[in-house]
């Protein structure tokens, strides 16, 4: 019986203490069910929180939106009002800017048809003055006059019947001017013939005596017709020569070239009234020689290009002109000595310029030419000096003789010369 209590005491203790274990347990369990129920509140709070944030964000971007989006068109409307304003003063000012181009245009056309109509009236008297009293306008080809032949495409202008200006000379050589025969076109232009600087120049009537021409020809021959040479044109990039352009004249010349059974001047079988009716009859063939051209031409025809400035002429120095004997555009002296009238020196001058006095070609008044170089060139001594040097040496002869007599006569006084022997040693 005892055993029996003991053991269902035990039992008993057993089932308490297995009771109270599930007790624990089951406690533990819906402990941990609180905490994980109170956890899932709390995240659940978390999420409504997050939720409520992500919302208040999501209403807070779209006021954001709204605004900006208010912005943009009241932006845009700003804009466009600003461009419509600034289209109008754009309009404004551009139609201001024409009216101030229309009337700055008129008054520009107004001063420039002025100043066309002062050149013309200054250009037509300068025309008149150059032309004086020449009888221009009579197309006949008369005694002085020259014809100029043989330039076919640019500056065929130079072409045709130049007439003799008696009252204009240049450097002692007459000048030619040839009228315009129509009033518009590139052939309206009045062309004159005249030399200087060593050529003979075919120019504007308006410039006649400058270096601008539209062909030349380097002569120094007394008219133009004697130029032996071949003219230089004008293309209007360049000088190009031509040697079919002839200038044929009608006066006396000096020079005669020609074929043998041609009539000119100078001639044993010249006659006037055939000289002249040749002439007229190689005229009225160049015309229609440069008529055909003008037909069979593809182009405009001879147009002419502005004038060019023909290339100047070597200078010569004051010291040593051109024209004197010897003289060459190389010389470097500026300036010659005073006894001297023109020198020169190719090689070297002193630090001015200047020529040594052995570099005179010729002399001053009241000197003499001495050459020394084989080229001429020499000192300049003055005409009196050959007998001032006869006169300076025979002074000097007369005192080296009298010197010599008194050395003599003063020694023999003094007890002449000195024996050898009575000299110590």
């Amino acid at each position: 019986m005892k055993r029996q209590a003991e053991e269902k005491l035990i039992q008993e203790q057993q089932r308490q203490q297995q009771q109270q274990q599930e007790d624990e347990k089951r406690q533990a369990e819906e402990k941990l069910i609180q905490q994980r129920m109170q956890e899932m509140e709390q995240q659940k709070q978390q999420q409504q929180q997050q939720d409520q944030q992500h919302r208040e964000q999501e209403l807070e971007k779209e006021r954001i939106f709204q605004e900006q989006q208010v912005l943009n068109r009241q932006a845009e409307d700003d804009h466009r009002q600003q461009k419509e304003r600034s289209d109008e003063e754009l309009e404004r000012r551009k139609a201001e800017q024409d009216r101030l181009t229309a009337e700055h245009d008129r008054v520009q056309a107004e001063a420039d048809e002025r100043r066309l109509r002062q050149l013309k009236e200054e250009s037509d008297a300068k025309t008149k003055d150059i032309i004086g009293d020449a009888d221009v306008g009579n197309d006949k080809l008369q005694e002085g006059d020259i014809l100029i032949t043989g330039r076919t495409g640019v500056n065929g202008i130079v072409n045709g019947h130049f007439k003799l200006l008696p009252n204009k000379q240049f450097h002692g050589r007459p000048s030619y001017a040839k009228m315009r025969k129509v009033q518009t076109g590139p052939e309206a232009i009045d062309l004159a013939v005249w030399w200087s600087s060593g050529k003979w120049y075919v120019g504007l009537l308006n410039e006649i005596g400058s270096d601008a021409a539209y062909a030349f020809i380097p002569s120094q021959a007394a008219l133009p017709d004697q130029a032996n040479g071949v003219w230089s044109i004008w293309d209007g990039k360049s000088w190009v020569q031509d040697d079919r352009v002839r200038a044929v004249g009608t006066g006396p010349r000096k020079l005669h070239v020609g074929n043998g059974d041609e009539y000119g001047p100078g001639d044993d079988d010249y006659n006037e009234e055939e000289y002249m009716a040749m002439y007229e009859e190689k005229r009225k063939s160049a015309e229609a020689l440069q008529q055909k051209t003008k037909k069979t031409d593809t182009g405009d025809g001879p147009v002419p290009v502005l004038p060019h400035h023909v290339p100047k002429k070597i200078h010569f120095r004051s010291s040593c002109p051109e024209g004197h004997t010897g003289c060459s555009a190389k010389n470097l002296c500026k300036s010659c000595p005073s006894e001297c009238e023109t020198c020169q020196n190719i090689r070297e001058t002193d630090k001015y310029g200047q020529c040594s006095a052995a570099d005179c070609f010729t002399c001053q008044h009241g000197y003499k030419h001495v050459q020394k170089h084989t080229d001429g060139r020499g000192y300049c001594e003055s005409a009196g000096s050959q007998m001032m040097v006869y006169i300076i040496g025979g002074i000097a002869a007369v005192l080296l003789v009298g010197a010599a007599v008194y050395v003599f006569c003063c020694n023999d006084k003094r007890g002449g010369r000195r024996n050898v022997s009575n000299l110590p040693y």
